[in-house]
């Protein structure tokens, strides 16, 4: 049995099913759509991911490298010693000069050797291939001295180096050391302490306090 359907319901039923249809396709793309986007963004979040990950693998590298290079001990500094060089040379003076210098390098360090100086006495009795030693006095003659002692014994560098140890360096000396000094009491050794340091007998005259005839007169007992 065929039931008749009124006409406006029939239009109805149309108009129903023409906005389902519409909204189904409408959902459809939403969905693909939203597919998509989701799929390019977890693209994007794996790929920031795995760069993250090796930006932190490296770091460890980095870190061991810059642990290793401040590991690494410093150069150690060099050591000096300080000698003095008198006499025919161009500059005397005292000089520092590295460890294991030799007597030769001091006396270039000084301006080398004077024409006037006693050229044979020098060739017989200065090593100068000997090391260097701290508050060592080197001292050149000049042509007509002939190294000749008061009793009329040649010196020879062996005794300069024994005679040497008898000076009294003005930057080290205790108090009592200075007292030593012929003419020095305890007030003027204090006088001498408080001008330190000297490298020439000239800063030790203008400084140390000490009259010009009394600095003269210890001259020859002091190093510096």
């Amino acid at each position: 049995m065929q039931i008749e359907v009124p006409p406006a319901v029939s239009q109805a039923l149309a108009q129903l099913k023409q906005f389902f249809s519409s909204r189904l396709n409408a959902i459809s793309i939403g969905a693909l759509a939203m597919g998509a986007g989701s799929l390019v963004l977890g693209t994007l979040f794996l790929f920031q991911t795995k760069n993250q990950d090796e930006n932190v693998a490296f770091q460890p590298i980095i870190s061991d490298i810059s642990d290793h290079q401040a590991a690494s001990p410093s150069a150690q500094p060099r050591k000096h010693v300080v000698v003095a060089v008198t006499g025919a040379v161009k500059s005397p003076g005292s000089y520092a000069l590295e460890e294991q210098s030799r007597v030769g390098e001091a006396i270039a360090s000084a301006g080398g050797v004077l024409r006037q100086a006693n050229r044979a006495w020098i060739d017989r009795h200065v090593n100068m291939a000997q090391k260097l030693r701290d508050e060592m006095l080197i001292f050149i003659p000049f042509e007509g001295e002939d190294g000749i002692e008061a009793d009329g014994e040649s010196v020879s560098s062996e005794k300069q180096l024994s005679a040497q140890s008898t000076l009294v360096n003005v930057n080290t000396a205790t108090l009592a050391q200075l007292t030593e000094l012929k003419g020095i009491g305890e007030v003027r050794a204090q006088g001498i302490v408080s001008g330190r340091p000297y490298a020439t007998f000239s800063e030790f005259l203008e400084r140390s306090g000490l009259s010009s005839s009394l600095a003269e007169s210890v001259k020859s007992s002091i190093t510096f």
